[in-house]
């Protein structure tokens, strides 16, 4: 919990591209992130035989439900030569399923269930204040301050925006003074 004995708290959730402000008037409070991986559905479709190698066009069979980052793939499991003389292949689609068929013509058919995403819940006082799932990213940094201050590690400067201040990422700001500090001294004696 953050922010114990404060009036305010001001988590800022921070993504590569965006950043979003929570604030609480009843802290303290606490932030947590949930990664969730996305899911799909897998089939294989086509043309199958059954154990006495009768053709089954047109068929397809649900494989399960796997993680989206999982590959999906034929893999050959045998083969053999039905009673008619003709050659079939055993293959199953991925370590992910047990299903084995004996094969014609087939592939895989996916589709998404879930995209992956990260949930994010705030908590005070009042219980949970926040929360929501942002799909097709990964959980964001954050930081809290409490009251009007900035987190640690910030530095609280006056700004013409809501809420009347920002805070600038001390270690950033100081490697940008001294970088620009160097490149005066190198060109200018």
């Amino acid at each position: 919990m953050a922010c114990e004995g404060s009036s305010k708290a001001t988590i800022n959730l921070i993504f590569p591209e965006t950043k979003e402000q929570i604030i609480s008037s009843n802290p303290p409070v606490e932030v947590s992130t949930n990664y969730q991986a996305g899911l799909k559905k897998v089939y294989i479709t086509g043309t199958a035989y059954n154990s006495s190698c009768t053709p089954l066009p047109g068929y397809e069979e649900y494989m399960g439900e796997i993680p989206i980052n999982t590959p999906t793939s034929l893999i050959m499991l045998g083969g053999g030569i039905c009673p008619n003389g003709r050659r079939y292949d055993v293959k199953n689609a991925g370590s992910s399923t047990g299903t084995e068929w004996l094969i014609g013509t087939v592939s895989i058919r996916e589709i998404i269930t879930k995209k992956p995403g990260c949930e994010v819940t705030i908590t005070d006082t009042r219980g949970r204040i926040f929360q929501k799932l942002y799909t097709d990213k990964y959980c964001p940094e954050f930081t809290i301050g409490c009251d009007d201050g900035c987190p640690p590690g910030y530095l609280k400067c006056d700004s013409p925006n809501y809420p009347g201040y920002c805070c600038i990422h001390c270690k950033e700001t100081a490697s940008k003074i001294n970088n620009l500090a160097a490149k005066t001294r190198c060109c200018h004696g």
